[in-house]
């Protein structure tokens, strides 16, 4: 959570920094070229650049390495300086590409929510599990067992914090069951279907799905052993203070 948090800070920080940066600037040049522009363009420009400043001090003291690696990784300093384009797009022109800014950010945030509600499953969702002789049974989706030790495996999908979406952080890829945990697993979906754009988009999109799904993790439980067969279970699982869980529970 508290990256997550500081992430969002230093963004915010850009683009103060970017939009400050711009107000004194057009403050700075219309004095030289003798034409009026408002004290408040400059006062603007101070009250944003000392909200940067206080974003940065705050990433200094609880997320560093966040502030580290926007100097010295490549991807990441790319990623504040775009931000910090936009904050000072936004004070030269903040009648016109704030509005702009916020309907592109509001259907890029909307498009990729809804994808994602229809291609995984929300990290609350629970799932039927039926236990029987020679299979489980997982949403009526029977997965052979060969022997009396069975796992479930809870495929996960962590939307990078860096795309600032207003989702939960962790998906359900898919559930899946298998006789060891080094045979569970890996149920996993692209986002988006590389054939919903023109052939020469469609390396662009198959990177962005890599990158929305680059955090991949399987959460294996093992399944009780019982004498008595068939036994169902509910499997829930749950997303909560920024850490995700599952759990068998016997209905029947």
């Amino acid at each position: 959570m508290l990256h997550s948090v500081s992430n969002g800070i230093l963004v915010i920080a850009c683009l103060c920094f970017g939009a400050g940066l711009a107000c004194i600037g057009i403050y700075a040049g219309g004095r030289q070229l003798g034409r009026h522009v408002s004290e408040k363009r400059f006062s603007a420009g101070c009250l944003l650049l000392s909200a940067a400043a206080a974003g940065i001090v705050y990433s200094l003291i609880f997320s560093s390495d966040r502030l580290h690696s926007a100097f010295s990784s490549l991807p990441y300093g790319l990623y504040c300086l775009f931000f910090i384009i936009i904050g000072i797009c936004a004070g030269v022109w903040y009648r016109v590409f704030l509005p702009a800014a916020l309907i592109c950010y509001i259907s890029y945030a909307m498009i990729v929510s809804v994808f994602l509600y229809k291609t995984f499953y929300a990290p609350d969702t629970e799932f039927r599990v039926d236990v029987e002789d020679a299979a489980v049974v997982i949403t009526d989706v029977p997965y052979p067992a060969a022997g009396d030790t069975r796992v479930i495996a809870v495929d996960t999908v962590r939307i990078p914090q860096e795309l600032l979406l207003p989702v939960p952080a962790v998906w359900i890829s898919g559930v899946s069951a298998a006789d060891t945990a080094d045979e569970a697993g890996g149920a996993y979906r692209a986002l988006f279907d590389a054939g919903l754009v023109p052939g020469i988009l469609q390396p662009v999109l198959r990177k962005y799905n890599d990158f929305l799904c680059s955090e991949r993790e399987p959460v294996v439980l093992a399944v009780p052993r019982h004498e008595f067969l068939p036994v169902r279970y509910t499997l829930k699982c749950a997303y909560a203070h920024a850490s995700f869980s599952c759990e068998l529970i016997r209905s029947l």
